[in-house]
């Protein structure tokens, strides 16, 4: 028995023993990774959550569309009917039919200029970017000529005609500084739209007259995240200024200007009318996914916000396993350079301690700036690590080279998290600096009977 007991002992201390205890230590420490990979993922769903509170609260997204001038046509026609009476006879007649039918005005020129002003909200530990932006839209119309098809009479009801500006969120309007039409200052209503739903502010315009109409109007909303604004006139130009370090330029179409300084922003679309996906005069019985397509034929801005402490986190953690691993053959190295050999069970000790890097992360930058928070976690870990080892080997060079080593680590795992583009870069140059260093240590080994 004894003698089995000694065999498995030197079996452990032989070089593959101790290489294969230090990757049954490593496949340990995946297991507390991954607890606090789900307490993170937690994190983030609440902060998901109070984001979705918040939105409908103060506002969602945002995505303006107009004006447009709705129109209401009566359209007289006649259909055909049968009837058969009682002895089975035919007969054919032509019954009157009123039917409501809405026609939509796109104008003619179309300027939009927005200013955002972006704020965080605080709900709890988190912060919410939101914003209040105006919106100013001055247009221009030209009363169509609206044919009926042959075997209809259209009666164009220019005096119940609407002035419409289609907004997403109708909750996050918080004025209405200007509705006017020519001179006539509009009264603004708000609610669904006829035919087509979707919700609008919308005024009532008392004649729409031949000849050019100018239209101002000024809205105040709030939102999260983004803005968009449908260029929709036949000559658009679309200006959105705002207060954000860090503004992403989206829609169907990039700006021709744009101007991103340290605290601002500034861009500027010129849209001619031919990239409209529909004509300038729409048939709402007809052309039924037109405001669907106008909906879509929007350019905004989206307010890029630094990356959520638990989006950092988690990118820490999917390095993880690759620090472990490089922090085991750390100490294998440093083993076979020093002859300072370690315990097992002090490898899991000090691998525990490398989970908890991660821990002491998420905890602090929740409250923290994530530099700051990661400064902390890794130089804490750095501390525990570099004095258990020297206090486990008793040599202060083991606790050197592994102190020193691990800072090297986490000084590149943070380059590699600030640095997406070329994260695959250092972490391969990583494993083969690891793995040069194992070669290296390890080539004068040779198995027993080459002795």
């Amino acid at each position: 028995m004894s003698s089995n007991f000694d065999t498995i002992r030197a079996g452990a201390q032989s070089l593959p023993g101790r290489l294969l205890l230090m990757m049954l230590t490593g496949l340990l420490l995946v297991v507390p990774l991954t607890m606090v990979e789900g307490l993170r993922h937690g994190r983030g769903n609440r902060l998901a959550e109070v984001k979705s509170e918040l939105a409908s609260q103060w506002g969602e997204s945002q995505r303006l569309v107009g004006p447009l001038v709705w129109v209401p046509v009566q359209d007289h026609f006649s259909e055909r009917v049968e009837t058969t009476d009682d002895d089975g006879v035919v007969h054919v007649h032509m019954r009157p039919v009123l039917r409501e039918r809405y026609f939509a005005v796109l104008p003619q020129d179309l300027v939009i200029t927005s200013e955002l002003s972006p704020k965080p909200l605080h709900r709890g530990l988190y912060d919410v970017l939101v914003y209040n932006a105006n919106v100013r839209v001055q247009a221009s119309f030209e009363r169509p000529e609206i044919k009926a098809p042959a075997l209809h009479t259209y009666d164009v009801q220019w005096d119940k005609a609407i002035l419409v500006v289609q907004v997403s969120d109708l909750s996050a309007v918080s004025a209405v500084d200007a509705l006017q039409w020519g001179e006539a200052e509009l009264r603004p209503e708000s609610g669904t739209l006829p035919a087509v739903g979707g919700t609008a502010v919308f005024g009532r315009i008392a004649a729409f007259d031949e000849g050019m109409t100018g239209v101002d109007v000024s809205l105040d909303v709030r939102g999260m995240s983004s803005l968009y604004v449908g260029p929709i006139g036949e000559d658009n130009k679309v200006v959105l200024d705002g207060e954000w370090d860090s503004p992403s330029f989206t829609g169907f179409t990039l700006p021709e200007e744009r101007t991103v300084g340290p605290t601002e922003f500034s861009a500027t679309w010129s849209v001619p009318g031919v990239a409209r996906p529909v004509p300038q005069v729409l048939d709402l019985l007809v052309d039924t996914n037109a405001m669907s397509l106008l909906r879509n034929h929007t350019v905004g801005v989206l307010l890029v916000e630094t990356a959520s402490p638990y989006v950092s986190v988690q990118r820490a953690i999917t390095y993880g396993i690759l620090i472990i691993a490089l922090c085991l053959m750390t100490f294998f190295v440093t083993e076979q350079s020093l002859g300072s050999k370690m315990h097992p069970v002090q490898w899991l000790v000090n691998g525990a301690a490398l989970v908890l890097f991660y821990l002491v992360l998420l905890a602090t930058s929740e409250h923290l700036d994530f530099v700051v928070a990661y400064g902390l976690a890794s130089g804490l870990t750095v501390g525990l690590v570099g004095v258990y080892t020297l206090a486990s080997t008793r040599a202060w060079k083991a606790g050197a080279a592994v102190s020193t080593s691990l800072s090297l680590l986490y000084a590149c795992m943070y380059g590699m998290l600030r640095s997406e583009d070329h994260a695959l870069l250092m972490g391969t140059g990583l494993l083969v600096i690891a793995l040069a260093g194992a070669m290296w240590v390890t080539r004068h080994v040779s198995r027993p009977h080459d002795r």
